[in-house]
């Protein structure tokens, strides 16, 4: 049987400083995330509200409105995108695999993080 992926969307805010820049700023940012695995017996990967709550209990709840520096150090977007993916993956049943995660930082900066 194949595996399908589902793609989801999520938002939070926080501030950081991160190296060679000494001044407190934040941003708007934008995570999206993609997971495969094996169709249920209802015709989906996985429940949209249980997918929610685990990228809520494992990721949003612990970063937004807060201070990146107290999960993440440096809190540069490329180490707040893999701490994203491995916080999401270890919380995913072993039936589902993030694929892949995205974290937009900025209108021109966005982390990539690929499943290998």
């Amino acid at each position: 049987m194949a595996n399908i992926s589902l793609g989801r969307r999520y938002r939070f805010s926080a501030i950081h400083t991160i190296p060679q820049e000494d001044f407190i700023h934040g941003h708007d940012y934008s995570l999206d995330i993609n997971i495969a695995g094996p169709l249920n017996e209802s015709g989906w990967i996985f429940s949209r509200e249980a997918l929610d709550q685990i990228v809520h209990s494992s990721f949003l709840s612990k970063l937004d409105r807060s201070w990146v520096n107290d999960s993440v150090l440096p809190a540069t977007g490329e180490n707040l995108a893999e701490f994203a993916f491995k916080s999401i993956q270890k919380a995913l049943p072993q039936t589902l695999k993030l694929m892949s995660l995205e974290l937009h930082e900025t209108r021109k900066n966005t982390f990539t993080v690929l499943s290998q």
